[in-house]
């Protein structure tokens, strides 16, 4: 039975993240099966849910201060970075590059370092948002809590191909641009 004051949630639109994060969920927590995905009717999402109280409390306690999880992320940067990338980014195949952004400047210097840990070199840069955004999906209107929202760009033959070998995406649809950008540098 799960208990909710300690439930940790992932809602996603992609299933293989889901299944990919209800995976790392179970691993960390101790289980011996993966928490699998159920699809949320009124959200339109994936969810995936898991228990802990240990967890819970670090999880809120890094959403003050995301660097009490470096120990925890150094141990692994190619699969945190593929699961920030996952989450937060994309490819771009005209411009030759992948992106990932986040509002939150801590978290991208967190994952400016795991990949320099990796070799791969990136650039960081800052955009202004709009103050307000539509949901797609219900048509509200939402204020932004952060003008600001901050990149981290992987750009370059080198580095593109270092993150496609070292890093890639669980995400298919993300794993396809990849690989077309990939292709475009390998001639094919």
């Amino acid at each position: 039975m799960i208990t909710t004051s300690y439930c940790i949630r992932l809602s996603c639109e992609d299933y293989e993240f889901a299944e990919e994060w209800g995976r790392c969920l179970a691993e960390a927590l101790g289980k011996s099966r993966p928490y699998a995905p159920r699809w949320d009717d009124n959200l339109q999402r994936w969810i995936v849910k898991g228990s802990s109280l240990l967890l819970y409390g670090l999880l809120k306690r890094a959403k003050k201060d995301p660097w009490i999880l470096k120990p925890y992320l150094e141990e692994y940067p190619a699969e945190a970075c593929r699961g920030f990338f996952d989450a937060e980014g994309w490819v771009n195949v005209k411009c030759y590059q992948i992106v990932a952004g986040n509002t939150d400047p801590r978290i991208v210097y967190l994952f400016e370092e795991l990949l320099g840990k990796l070799g791969i070199d990136y650039r960081t840069y800052q955009c202004r948002q709009k103050e307000f955004m539509i949901n797609p999906r219900t048509g509200k209107i939402y204020r932004r809590n952060n003008e600001n929202r901050l990149f981290l760009a992987i750009l370059g033959e080198e580095n593109i191909l270092k993150f496609a070998e070292k890093v890639g995406f669980t995400i298919v649809r993300k794993q396809v641009e990849l690989m077309k950008l990939v292709g475009r540098y390998r001639g094919s």
